[in-house]
């Protein structure tokens, strides 16, 4: 490129097509996350047809403990076709999953989630956020918060690639993120303002093309701005953990309530033909 010849691309840091839902909870531990406990329900009630979801953790024993739980929860009903690890509704990717674990689960995201796709969960550290395509994502939730504002942009814009539907980025974090997070992230979380707002700030000082409200190319748009706007949208989605009721988050399945699910008391047997690699001595810090 030659002097005035130079061509300025700006992209949104925020989509309008993203409702972002930011809540403080007292623990991460799994079964006391709302939102979790539905999504478990969910995969019971509908299996394959759930909405796909990548629930970002910020280790290896939390994403550990998230995997744990909806193991023991499906039991038999986590793989599709019985004996094959390939249509497991549920995956868990780190550092240290093993390579074939890894290349799959990078394979069934870049596919369309659709019938012959049953991949509906993923449990991730940092090790997927960049560098691989997905398709099909209309929820991400942070089990804790990502180390940086930057990580949370790029995480959370793993949802939103369906230019007709609204997703849902929903980020629940402990007290001020404690040693996991940089100092601007800390500021980023005690902040009770937009939260969309704040990621423009960050990144180009609140100048950023696209604000929501406004229509861009055919995109869907969230009916609400984010959650620090729109307290309200926690519950309305059903899953604000301040409520004992539980309910299908962001589903069009309805709310039904999940106490009368099934828990599989045999559950899939712990073999690396299942899915063994919670279990480490060794976690990610």
């Amino acid at each position: 490129m030659r002097g005035t010849d130079t061509v300025e691309i700006v992209l949104p840091v925020t989509r309008p097509d993203l409702l972002y839902c930011q809540q403080r909870v007292r623990s991460l531990t799994p079964a006391t996350l709302r939102c979790i406990v539905d999504l478990r329900g969910e995969l019971l009630r509908y299996g394959p047809r759930t909405t796909r979801t990548l629930i970002f953790v910020q280790s290896i024993q939390l994403g550990a403990e998230v995997y744990q739980y909806f193991w023991f929860g499906l039991g038999k009903q986590l793989l599709v076709d019985p004996g094959q690890r390939s249509t497991a509704l549920v995956q868990l990717y780190h550092k240290d999953s093993e390579d074939e674990v890894k290349a799959l689960v990078r394979d069934l995201l870049d596919k369309d989630a659709d019938d012959s796709n049953p991949l509906r969960v993923v449990i991730a550290t940092s090790a997927l956020a960049y560098g691989v395509n997905m398709k099909g994502v209309s929820r991400v939730i942070f089990c804790g918060s990502p180390f940086t504002i930057a990580d949370l942009a790029q995480m959370a814009g793993r949802a939103g690639r369906n230019l007709s539907t609204v997703c849902m980025a929903l980020l629940l974090y402990q007290g001020h993120g404690g040693r996991y997070v940089d100092e601007a992230m800390r500021g980023f979380l005690d902040d009770p303002g937009c939260i969309r707002q704040k990621l423009r700030a960050y990144f180009d000082g609140g100048n950023s093309v696209t604000m929501y409200g406004e229509t861009t190319s055919g995109r869907a748009q969230a009916a609400e701005c984010c959650s620090s706007c729109t307290p309200s949208v926690l519950t309305d989605q059903n899953i604000s953990n301040d409520d004992d009721s539980h309910g299908n988050f962001g589903s069009s399945f309805g709310s039904d309530s999940d106490d009368d699910l099934p828990v599989d008391d045999d559950p899939l047997p712990l073999t690396s033909e299942t899915e063994s690699e919670f279990i480490h001595e060794d976690f990610e810090d």
